[in-house]
């Protein structure tokens, strides 16, 4: 995690990534553009630091919790 990228919103302060590529070409007077775009990111996160122990009393939990996030795009777009 980066300094200053923390987050009092979310239960995970990952960073994530972009990778994006596309075309854009002509048919006639027409633009067509295509893209593709993929967005990862991960955390590890302990549990103490988001819950409670007084609360979960005689309740066993992983140590950490391993959160992933995946997100693809496909674009089309066109100009006449």
């Amino acid at each position: 995690m980066n300094p200053g990228s923390e987050t009092n919103l979310s239960i995970a302060s990952w960073d994530t990534y972009h990778i994006f590529s596309g075309s854009s070409f002509k048919i006639g007077d027409s633009a067509i553009t295509l893209g593709f775009g993929y967005t990862f990111g991960s955390h590890t996160l302990r549990e103490t630091d988001f819950l409670d122990p007084d609360i979960l009393d005689n309740v066993k939990l992983p140590d950490s919790f391993n959160f992933k996030y995946r997100n693809y795009k496909f674009l089309i777009g066109f100009s006449i």
